[in-house]
């Protein structure tokens, strides 16, 4: 009896994309992990930013000790990643590095301070938590990266191809409870980042 013909990987992965929708195929998808030193609340903080890329992210990612970053690039491929963001604890600062599968670009951003999602929520008055808002992407919103300089446009362009793309003219709004604001004080040179749910509210009525 002759044995089983091995089927290339490559023969794999255009079969598993040709079975998917191709809005999904083409759609930004992302690995978020975190390296360094061990720290619960960094580990919190990927978990967070795993919900922020949702629903084309890998939620339930597993990482372990011995888990090497070309072993997640081996993997983006066969999984449409695009984009992979890695979470860096060092002895003295944080940082926070997107990377642009295959090839790059790639920024790094020192992490001055952040807020876990927990913490906004007790905090909140008024607590919006729905799992149905993360069955679609975020609408990313961008302020203040039009002023000179090629990094500002490297960064517009990496925050925006993470994500989606939202044709507002044709877009269900019902499909939008989330945005995502990149904010960049041109004093500070500092980049912030908010993650909102939105309501959408009528503002009048025409009889």
């Amino acid at each position: 009896m002759g044995g089983k013909k091995k089927v290339h990987p490559k023969t794999r992965t255009a079969a598993f994309k040709a079975s998917e929708p191709s809005e999904i195929v083409e759609a930004p998808h992302s690995f978020v992990i975190h390296r360094g030193l061990a720290c619960p609340y960094i580990m919190d903080l990927t978990l967070d930013f795993r919900r922020i890329m949702e629903p084309f992210t890998a939620s339930n990612l597993r990482e372990k000790r011995m888990n090497r970053i070309k072993d997640f690039v081996s993997l983006s491929s066969f999984f449409h990643v695009s984009h992979m963001g890695i979470f860096n604890k060092a002895s003295t600062q944080l940082s926070f590095k997107v990377v642009r599968l295959p090839r790059g670009p790639s920024l790094t951003f020192k992490v001055h301070q952040f807020t876990l999602a927990r913490d906004v929520i007790s905090l909140s008055k008024k607590q919006m938590i729905d799992n149905d808002h993360f069955k679609h992407a975020p609408l990313v919103i961008m302020n203040n990266f039009s002023g000179d300089g090629k990094h500002l446009k490297l960064m517009a362009t990496t925050f925006q191809n993470m994500f989606p793309s939202i044709n507002l003219a044709t877009v269900n709004i019902g499909t939008i409870p989330r945005c995502v604001l990149f904010s960049y004080n041109p004093d500070t040179k500092l980049v912030e980042m908010h993650h909102y749910s939105v309501l959408v509210v009528p503002l009048c009525y025409i009889y």
